[in-house]
């Protein structure tokens, strides 16, 4: 869904590719395995590794027992588009003409 979003700012809406940011979300566990999540993210969206600069890191709640935890967990992914209140504004109207 990610590398369609991506694709559709490209090239449907016409955004440059150095207007995107992508942000990565991470429990603070999983610090040590940051390089192979950066490596993971910069594969599955064809970025790369130096674009996902940005890391915020979750502090952990140790009671809980998490299930999604060490090989199969990659955190979350924010596409940002830099500058982007007119084009949220054109998206908008977008919508507003299709729904209304």
């Amino acid at each position: 869904m990610l590398k369609f979003f991506k694709e559709w700012l490209l090239q449907s809406v016409g955004v440059a590719p150095l207007s995107l940011k992508f942000e990565i979300y991470l429990h603070s566990s999983q610090k040590n395995r940051l390089s192979k999540v950066k490596k993971y993210w910069a594969k599955a969206l064809e970025e790369p590794v130096a674009s996902f600069a940005t890391v915020y890191f979750k502090k952990n709640v140790i009671r809980r027992n998490r299930k999604n935890t060490e090989n199969g967990y990659y955190g979350l992914v924010r596409v940002r588009v830099r500058g982007s209140t007119d084009l949220n504004r054109t998206i908008a109207g977008w919508v507003e003409g299709m729904v209304g």
